[in-house]
């Protein structure tokens, strides 16, 4: 009995680790493709960042991402911030958040503090929204070439 209740517990838990797994691994391939600092996940109404996953390429933001998770700080409805337009969208964009004001982006003072300038948000096919952040501007995202990573 102990071993069928094992198998069935492992058998559950499979679906949502292989999603994770490849959550992260779209993040992965998304930050080194298109040179990100880092990425952050997004789920529920409204919009708050996941505990995990996520992902760095470089650790001088991690501040950023800590602070992102904050739900205080990043509690995000349909339609409000950058989260929240990209949940409405699909997609939106900042080329550099540190020449908008607070009301259109929720994080801008964590930005400031940790460097952070350019970020991408899409929503994904399971209802979350990921996000990207670069120390340097976005010109014009790939959208699709993001999205791709995640497929």
């Amino acid at each position: 009995m102990k071993r069928k209740i094992m198998m069935l517990a492992v058998m559950l838990l499979m679906p949502v680790t292989a999603q994770a797994t490849d959550v992260k691994k779209g993040m992965e391939c998304a930050v080194k493709k298109f040179g990100f600092a880092g990425s952050n996940v997004f789920s529920g109404n409204p919009m708050t960042a996941t505990k995990g996953p996520s992902y760095l390429a470089d650790k001088k933001f991690a501040g950023y991402a800590t602070a992102s998770k904050d739900p205080k700080m990043a509690s995000f409805p349909k339609g409000v911030g950058l989260i929240g337009r990209a949940w409405e969208k699909g997609s939106d964009f900042s080329p550099d958040v540190t020449k908008l004001d607070g009301s259109k982006f929720l994080r801008l003072q964590a930005a400031k503090k940790f460097g952070v300038k350019g970020t991408v948000a899409f929503l994904a096919p399971d209802g979350t929204v990921i996000e990207f952040f670069s120390g340097s501007e976005i010109k014009k995202p790939d959208i699709a070439g993001i999205k791709a990573c995640f497929q």
